[in-house]
């Protein structure tokens, strides 16, 4: 049986540590500000999904309540707002920490 909760997250990873990568250039570099947007939208990929097949409670969380922020990270990457952008990538209650408490105890998290 596919562990679709352990899929997602290897797949989600490598988004999240380019974003982790390219967030601080973001603030003065406009292309790792693309990157970052690029990245984010990735993630929104994913997230879209859904949760069927994941009984994980985190998960489903991140899935209903992940989109706001990721929606933030994209909205402000695209008017050039690199502060803001970061801002929502690093918000504790609708940012990557959701995604990371949803994948917790998985490799790479």
């Amino acid at each position: 049986m596919t562990d679709v909760r352990a899929e997602r997250c290897d797949e989600a990873r490598q988004h999240v540590l380019t974003m982790i990568e390219v967030g601080i250039p973001a603030q003065v570099n406009p292309a790792a500000l693309q990157r970052f947007g690029a990245e984010a939208r990735a993630l929104q990929a994913i997230l879209e999904r859904g949760d069927d097949g994941v009984p994980e409670e985190a998960y489903r969380r991140w899935v209903a309540d992940g989109g706001e922020g990721i929606r933030a990270m994209i909205e402000a990457a695209d008017r050039g707002d690199a502060s803001a952008a970061w801002a929502a990538f690093t918000d504790q209650s609708r940012g990557i920490a959701l995604l990371a408490t949803a994948c917790v105890a998985l490799p790479g998290w």
